[in-house]
């Protein structure tokens, strides 16, 4: 059968180069207004049309692109392009099996596309395939050896797939060729952490794997010559405590800091002058771990009947536990110190908190022992289930939020909380929301972590009930992770030393939760 569809002019061709040569030239106003021209003169010209959809993806308007590109390959010849660009889209609309059929017809039609089978493996991981998602990513490198993202993924995927001792390579590979892949460099150091070996030499690599984050987040405040302002009043009065605590060198940065808060800030941030990004980032550079002992003969508080809770954890309906009195008092008080004093809280949040995360340098050897003790204790709930992840939040006591509602890549939570009772203005919240609902199998991380309102939906349709666990120091919830939670209201005093400071370790792999 003859295809009717009419050949392209000489000049058409031209116009149309001209657009591609605008796009990859950043000149995206004069690729529109090509685009635009050509679409008067024939409104069902596909390159047109998928231009049009790939300049309205980069600027966020992910409907008009998937209606755009949608369009394109209606009415053009079949290309490979159109059918991957649209599969970005869809994966960024969260549609991650209408995006896989996407890329499958690409590749159909083009088998050789290396960042098509990059982006399919990321929707294969998304889903939970990672056996397929291992192999998809195996033929983007095959084809693109250099591809060090790919690499990285690969590794990701890997330990998803429970192939932790193959995951090392991959993101030591990822490294080998972009030194600079901050993210892989602490995906190696937290297989140090969880699997160590006799001859690894875990402070060494916390250094060089910090230095590397520290350079990054240079970088990007050079870039972005803007600073969050619950990040300035955090670091301001970060610094003034180690002042006091006779750490004088961060008396320069102390100052500086002060002087931006002082400012008038625009949409939640502030301008910085060249001499005051310089003066942050050197201060940033020397990065404080507080020193932990390890000589306390118990961390875990050895008062608490703990097969009794074990027992309870088991049998409940849904799986939520609070525990009490968690820590003794020196571990407690060892923790805190360290929460207070390092300089490891690098990730920035909307809601103005803070995290830390082991792969940053929120590890020390009283955090390891808890989760050993934590086995040793309640062994019928996480001898099973390895440790995943380990971090801290630190809130700014303007804010009255924390984190929104969502579940968790993982089998059991343990969430307990460090600051003083004192600072708790209202002992009736600020600690945790957990609904007796789990996350439907069928959702993918991105759909159960970061949709509110599907999320609270859903809860509705199912009839939810919440527990509602006040907030206590020293106290923990013990949770199945993947039951949606939320962060209570909250209420602190104002003050660095009142800040809401929670502790999370994740074990386990994997939702435990429902069909849809």
């Amino acid at each position: 059968m003859a295809d009717d569809r009419p050949a392209f002019s000489v000049v058409e061709q031209a116009q149309l180069q001209q657009a591609v040569a605008f796009l990859h030239a950043g000149q995206l106003e004069q690729s529109r207004a090509l685009c635009q021209a050509l679409l008067k003169t024939n409104s069902r010209q596909p390159d047109a049309l998928h231009i049009l959809g790939i300049l309205a993806h980069q600027s966020g308007r992910l409907d008009d692109a998937r209606r755009l590109i949608a369009k394109a390959i209606s009415v053009g010849a079949p290309k490979a392009i159109f059918h991957s660009n649209l599969g970005n889209v869809l994966q960024d609309l969260q549609r991650p099996r209408n995006a896989l059929e996407s890329y499958d017809r690409a590749l159909a039609l083009q088998p050789d596309l290396a960042a098509t089978h990059y982006n399919r493996a990321l929707v294969l991981d998304a889903l939970g395939r990672y056996g397929e998602a291992v192999d998809a990513f195996d033929r983007a490198i095959a084809l693109d050896g250099g591809f060090a993202a790919a690499h990285f993924d690969r590794g990701n995927a890997l330990v998803r797939h429970g192939r932790r001792g193959e995951a090392l390579g991959s993101y030591q590979r990822a490294v080998a060729l972009d030194p600079g892949h901050t993210e892989a460099r602490k995906s190696i150091l937290w297989l140090a952490i969880t699997d160590p070996s006799p001859d690894t030499d875990l402070e060494t690599l916390i250094t060089e794997t910090c230095a590397a984050t520290v350079a990054a987040e240079a970088n990007a405040l050079v870039a972005a010559g803007t600073i969050p302002t619950f990040r300035v009043h955090h670091d301001a009065e970060q610094s003034a405590y180690l002042l006091a605590q006779g750490h004088e060198d961060m008396r320069q940065a102390h100052e500086a800091l002060k002087g931006i808060a002082a400012r008038e800030a625009h949409g939640g941030e502030f301008q910085l002058l060249d001499s005051e990004i310089a003066t942050i980032n050197h201060a940033r550079g020397r990065v404080l771990r507080q020193e932990v002992g390890d000589d306390l003969t118990h961390l875990l508080n050895p008062g608490n009947d703990w097969a009794a809770l074990e027992k309870q954890y088991l049998s409940g309906t849904p799986e939520v536990v609070v525990i009490d009195e968690l820590l003794t008092g020196p571990a407690l008080l060892a923790l805190r110190r360290f929460c207070l004093a390092s300089t490891v809280w690098r990730s920035e949040y909307d809601n103005h908190y803070l995290g830390a995360f082991a792969a940053d340098g929120f590890v020390n050897p009283l955090l390891l022992r808890i989760a050993e003790e934590l086995r040793e204790r309640m062994p019928r709930i996480f001898f099973p289930h390895p440790l995943e992840q380990l971090w801290a939040f630190k809130y700014d006591s303007r804010m009255r939020r924390g984190i929104n509602v969502h579940a968790d890549f993982a089998r059991v939570n343990l969430n307990f909380w460090i600051t003083p009772d004192e600072a708790n203005l209202d002992p009736s919240s600020g600690g945790l929301v957990v609904y007796d609902v789990p996350a439907p199998t069928s959702w993918t991380f991105q759909e159960y972590n970061n949709d509110s309102k599907r999320i609270h939906d859903f809860l509705k349709t199912r009839r939810s009930k919440k527990r509602v666990v006040p907030y206590r120091c020293n106290r923990a919830v013990l949770f199945n992770s993947n039951l949606f939670h939320e962060t209570d209201a909250i209420h602190f005093k104002e003050g660095y030393e009142n800040r809401r400071i929670n502790i999370t370790y994740l074990f386990g792999r994997g939702p435990a939760g429902e069909a849809a």
